[in-house]
């Protein structure tokens, strides 16, 4: 018991120094987890919108699809089915049913062979862009 109360008499605390350090450590640690938080929330937004851009273009892909199906094969030319689809270099109108797709950075109908279409899209939204691809086959062959 003598030895524990000599070691609490002799114990007077921490000294500035200690403390000083020990603050210096606790900010150095504080500041990189702080900015690879921000970083992480950065980061986020911009793979939100190119996951959306993709998104959308896949729509436009899947609804041009269903008209390239169903299309004569003699219609259907680079950028357009003719009297179904235009193609003005930022915005595709589908003739036919009144939709109009804006923000469209590039466009392709392409001949395969074997009666095979490769239709190529890339939408920008909100600075992002996605790409989609697909090949389709009319069925009025």
């Amino acid at each position: 018991m003598s030895r524990l109360k000599r070691v609490i008499e002799n114990n007077k605390g921490i000294t500035l120094i200690e403390i000083l350090i020990s603050i210096t450590i606790l900010g150095v640690v504080l500041a990189i987890a702080t900015s690879m938080i921000i970083q992480t929330f950065n980061i986020v937004p911009s793979g939100t919108r190119r996951m959306s851009a993709k998104q959308m273009a896949e729509m436009h892909v899947t609804e041009i699809a269903r008209y390239v199906r169903n299309a004569n094969p003699d219609d259907i030319g680079e950028d357009e089915i003719d009297g179904i689809l235009e193609y003005d270099g930022d915005v595709i109108e589908i003739i036919e049913s009144d939709r109009i797709f804006n923000n469209i950075m590039e466009f392709d109908i392409n001949d395969e062979g074997n009666n095979d279409y490769r239709i190529t899209l890339k939408k920008e939204y909100e600075g992002d862009e996605g790409e989609v691809t697909t090949v389709v086959s009319p069925r009025n062959q």
